[in-house]
């Protein structure tokens, strides 16, 4: 399990070819889907040699020594050529798929010899579009006589050449040869090695090697495809650097709790997680669906799941159950272990109760992620600031909600006359950040840091009241739809169905994961993530 915490150790390839050779690896490649294709001028020892050959000093840009390859001009000046038509023709080519299999030389030269043939039909044609209102439909079906699948074919011919043509401008070519530098998963460095070299028969060179320190490998997370929606809500706030923990499988456990306290009913959590199996089965069984929205809703299937359970965990403490109260919830002796709670309590009834264990699982969120951000300094070699900024702010942060919380509360008098306990718990760790952190990143940035501490180790925590105030929202609209149904007989309970569905599902489900989201990104996020990196993305058809 540890090795999901850490992103996959991509291993630098870099790869010499044949100039003519170089569109057939090319297209092997992207069947292969597992080169991520970067631009060869940052890798610094091919520069250096290129620069050496060519005997160049540091002042000449070296993109500038790049012989463009014959094909890319045909193919683009192809692709231009097909887009035109897409234009004249008004084809949707984002509503076309394509089989890879026509990724090939004989499919690209049927490309291009009826690029010709489409254009001269276009041309003797055109002037039917002058004739009025119905003359693009007569346009249409002329061409359609003399070239039935001329749309498929368009459209067909856009994607296959886009593809084709992805990231080229990363590629070095010379007079005689094309270099390529990439990153590739450890264990599909042989596949890399056989393909290039079975394209051209064995005159090509292939060189591997771990990245290195000055290197920036994309990210690949090893986490599990059911989790793969919390990485998701990670990478639409920032892509996690290869040097940094990687926080998806955090994330799915405490968004859901979260999710849960501030949705927690046990109907509305069944409903939900029926929502997303259903969803899944669905996106298990191969169903796509033309609309960006529901492709959107259908790709968070497993996050629904998981958040309606723990929001079923949620209705079983709090004792309820489509807006109806239990007395006795099964769950309910959960609040006699908890600090400061001692007993079952509704968060409608008493909402101090509510607002304090909010408050305690922002605690325990923006603890994990100081304890995140140790790690990360940890990582990176960073052994002064992981301790002076990171586990000082630890410390400072739990001194100081134990006393804020449990000893002295919100009495600044009893704050001062205990400095027994305020010293060594306060005081003591934030004076150690302020001085080691102008020590390690200068005055300025270490006292910004310290007083940056300070300030949102309160702001942060109270922010996590919002958990209240969600679960006050959800439970008020829960109550005032179960109240109503009874009294408004056969109708009410009409009434009742439509409004969990559309007014507690649809928008307090919606508001809800709005605000925890929220959460994790800022008050949780803020405080270890680096970001910064970059997503993997192989050659191929995504």
């Amino acid at each position: 399990m540890s090795s999901m915490f850490k992103p996959v150790e991509m291993a630098k390839v870099r790869i010499v070819v044949p100039k003519s050779c170089y569109y057939d690896v090319k297209l092997a490649l992207i069947k292969l889907k597992v080169l991520h294709l970067d631009e060869w001028w940052h890798d610094e020892e091919f520069v250096e040699l290129i620069r050496e050959e060519y005997s160049v000093d540091e002042n000449v840009d070296v993109k500038s020594l790049v012989k463009e390859h014959p094909e890319t001009v045909k193919f683009n000046g192809l692709l231009k050529r097909y887009l035109n038509l897409a234009d004249t023709l008004k084809i949707n080519v984002a509503s076309f798929t394509f089989n890879e299999e026509l990724l090939n030389r004989s499919h690209l030269k049927f490309i291009e010899d009826n690029v010709s043939r489409l254009e001269s039909i276009v041309k003797e044609f055109s002037q039917i579009l002058e004739s009025g209102e119905g003359g693009f439909a007569e346009f249409k079906s002329k061409i359609s006589e003399f070239f039935p699948n001329y749309e498929s074919l368009i459209a067909e011919a856009i994607n296959i050449l886009r593809v084709l043509l992805d990231r080229d401008g990363n590629v070095f070519h010379s007079n005689f040869f094309s270099y390529m530098v990439g990153w590739v998963p450890p264990d599909k460095v042989d596949d890399i090695v056989e393909t290039v070299q079975k394209v051209t028969e064995n005159s090509s060179m292939v060189l591997v090697s771990p990245p290195s320190k000055h290197d920036h490998p994309p990210f690949l997370s090893r986490s599990p495809k059911f989790l793969k929606p919390f990485e998701s809500l990670i990478k639409t706030y920032d892509i996690p650097s290869t040097h940094e923990v990687n926080p998806t499988l955090i994330v799915s456990i405490t968004f859901p709790i979260l999710f849960g306290l501030a949705f927690a009913d046990v109907g509305h959590g069944l409903l939900l997680a029926l929502f997303g199996v259903l969803l899944y089965i669905y996106k298990r069984r191969g169903f796509k669906s033309s609309s960006e929205m529901i492709g959107l809703l259908m790709s968070g299937a497993e996050l629904y799941i998981l958040c309606g359970i723990m929001a079923i965990i949620g209705g079983l403490m709090f004792g309820e159950i489509f807006g109806f109260h239990i007395h006795e919830p099964p769950l309910g002796f959960i609040f006699e272990h908890i600090p400061g709670i001692g007993h079952v309590f509704s968060p409608l009834k008493e909402p101090m109760k509510m607002f304090k264990l909010s408050l305690m699982v922002g605690i325990i969120h923006i603890s994990i992620g100081l304890i995140l951000s140790i790690i990360n300094d940890i990582l990176e070699g960073e052994y002064r600031k992981a301790f002076f900024g990171s586990a000082c702010w630890l410390w400072f942060y739990l001194g100081a909600m134990y006393l804020g919380l449990f000893v002295y509360k919100f009495d600044i008098g009893k704050w001062m006359s205990g400095l027994t306990l305020t010293v060594p718990l306060v005081i003591l760790p934030i004076v150690l950040m302020l001085v080691g952190m102008m020590i390690t990143e200068g005055p300025i940035d270490g006292f910004a840091h310290a007083f940056e501490a300070a300030i949102s180790s309160l702001s942060h925590t109270v922010s996590y009241g919002r958990v209240l105030a969600l679960s006050l929202s959800h439970g008020m609209l829960s109550h005032l739809l179960s109240s109503a149904a009874p009294a408004l007989g056969m109708l009410g309970y009409i009434v009742l169905a439509i409004g969990t569905i559309f007014l507690v599902m649809a928008l307090e489900g919606l508001v809800s994961f709005t605000h925890v989201l929220r959460l994790t990104w800022v008050e949780f996020g803020f405080k270890y993530f680096r970001g910064g990196g970059r997503e993997y993305k192989p050659l191929g058809i995504h």
